[in-house]
């Protein structure tokens, strides 16, 4: 019992001395930003962390204006370096729908010049600019053949879209979005068609747990200012006001990955954004 009475004497005594020896430690350790909120649960991690594992993304309000002398940027997103092996997804279940055999996904889709598909590129720091885009019909994620079509997608703040089930087979579509789950419906029948909406500007992953290989990813923006690339890697965005801007490249094995870029008035900037494995 002494020796054990001696031992936690010690350890206070650590605790007690190792911040007054260590200062610099302290504080940083003390500098905590909320990230995700739900009710009275709060999850922090250390600011100066977290800039550099994830750039901070800005959303909120952005207003309409009329674009004066207006720029575009364009470009195309390449891999630097061998590209890695695709992930391997056995199907253990429903083989009639979802087929009896191995599928493989690509970490990155990209051409054998290194031209980087699914890639979405964005401004994370515009507040002002054209109008959003007025499209026909609703966004869909739908399950086919065990998939969820598009892979990737841009879906604006608020925008509705729908989740549909295409498969003769049960589904659900889990989102998650900051921490937080979004919706979660089970979808059992061919057919079945759900409307969502997402207000927060952010990455949703959308998954499915009777099918745990499903996967897919939207991300939600405030403004028109963005691009999904296709097989070539190419991207372009017009009406964009003058001025200097974060320019956004996310790629679902990547993360995000930012550079500045200058728009002058009647111009076209011209981007070449290479992505590295860190």
């Amino acid at each position: 019992m002494i020796a054990v009475n001696r031992r936690w004497i010690l350890v206070a005594v650590v605790l007690l001395v190792w911040p007054a020896a260590h200062p610099e430690l302290s504080a940083s350790a003390n500098e905590h930003e909320v990230i995700a909120r739900d009710g009275d649960v709060a999850v922090s991690m250390n600011s100066q962390r977290r800039r550099r594992s994830r750039p901070k993304r800005r959303g909120g309000k952005y207003e309409v204006v009329q674009v004066a002398g207006a720029g575009a940027i364009e470009g195309v997103v390449t891999f630097r370096g061998p590209i890695p092996e695709p992930e391997t997804i056995r199907v253990v279940k429903d083989h009639e729908t979802c087929d009896r055999r191995e599928k493989s996904r690509p970490l990155i889709r990209a051409d054998i010049k290194g031209n980087v598909a699914d890639a979405v590129v964005f401004l994370g720091d515009i507040k002002s600019g054209k109008a959003i885009p007025q499209t026909e019909g609703k966004p869909t994620i739908t399950q086919r053949q065990c998939t969820f079509e598009p892979h990737v997608q841009v879906l604006q703040a608020g925008q509705p879209f729908d989740v549909v089930n295409g498969d003769p087979v049960a589904h659900n579509a889990q989102c998650v979005q900051h921490m937080k789950t979004l919706f979660n419906p089970l979808q059992p029948t061919q057919g079945l068609r759900n409307e969502f909406s997402i207000r927060r500007p952010g990455l949703a992953t959308i998954t499915c747990a009777v099918h745990n290989w499903m996967k897919a990813y939207a991300y939600v923006l405030w403004h028109p200012y963005y691009a999904v690339t296709g097989d070539g890697g190419a991207f372009a965005m017009t009406e964009v006001p003058p001025g200097e801007y974060e320019l956004v490249v996310w790629q679902e094995h990547l993360g995000e990955r930012t550079r500045k870029v200058m728009v002058t008035p009647g111009n076209t900037t011209t981007v070449a954004f290479e992505l590295a494995a860190e």
